[in-house]
């Protein structure tokens, strides 16, 4: 458990409040990372723990500003307004379309979680759609799944049980706020290799859902239904 005392934190672009007791399960990592200082209590006594000076996160906010020009200009193109990224002509028509690839354990979930985090906190009303291919993860659910989500709020990091996030389910359970409804396809296996022809069925199913839901969203960008889909 930690609390924030003084100044502005966040982990993976999920800000946190000052005074709040934040938990953290058993062998979950995580980093706070904070752009101007700040005030920490550790309540406990974690496994490891140490501070840096080294971090991506200025990496992860050039992009992040790079894709919000991007949803700017989509969302100005969409209502026929001009923006000042059209003289330039180096930003593409159309709001971002990211894939992210990587090894085992390069942090491909971190980076979406901050992109994610740092979109649905930019004052636009944005709700990215977060779709999760790996199957030995599970996302929002159990491993064995790929899954689509739109995300309207922060995405917390408390568990590794819930990378992503929870889910809203029909056994009794504390729902919160920020509980997600994602589409689920289930696969049966940790391993894309195990049966490529099913994979590729469903990746495209879920790809058919997704596009049948950005049509009925010009821009693809903001959903206020997240229990919808095509």
């Amino acid at each position: 458990m930690f609390q924030l005392l003084d100044g502005k934190a966040e982990i993976f672009g999920s800000e946190l409040r000052e005074g709040i007791t934040y938990l953290f399960g058993h062998e979950c990592k995580a980093a706070v990372f904070t752009w101007q200082g700040c005030t920490i209590r550790v309540i406990g006594k974690p496994s490891t723990e140490y501070v840096s000076d080294e971090t991506p996160m200025h990496v992860c906010m050039n992009l992040h500003l790079a894709f919000e020009q991007m949803r700017v200009k989509a969302l100005a193109s969409g209502r026929g307004s001009p923006t000042p990224y059209q003289a330039a002509g180096s930003i593409p028509d159309g709001p971002p379309r990211i894939l992210v690839l990587g090894p085992e354990n390069a942090g491909k979930t971190t980076l979406c979680k901050i992109l994610a985090n740092y979109a649905v906190r930019a004052g636009q009303e944005w709700s990215p759609m977060y779709v999760n291919l790996d199957p030995s993860e599970g996302g929002w659910t159990v491993p064995g799944t790929i899954s689509a989500c739109p995300i309207e709020t922060p995405i917390p990091t408390q568990t590794p049980a819930n990378p992503l996030g929870s889910t809203i389910t029909s056994a009794p359970t504390a729902s919160s706020s920020t509980s997600l409804l994602p589409l689920v396809y289930w696969y049966g296996h940790a391993e894309v290799r195990q049966n490529p022809r099913l994979m590729d069925r469903l990746i495209r199913n879920l790809g058919e859902n997704v596009a049948a839901r950005h049509e009925k969203d010009l821009l693809g960008m903001r959903f206020k239904n997240p229990s919808s889909f095509g």
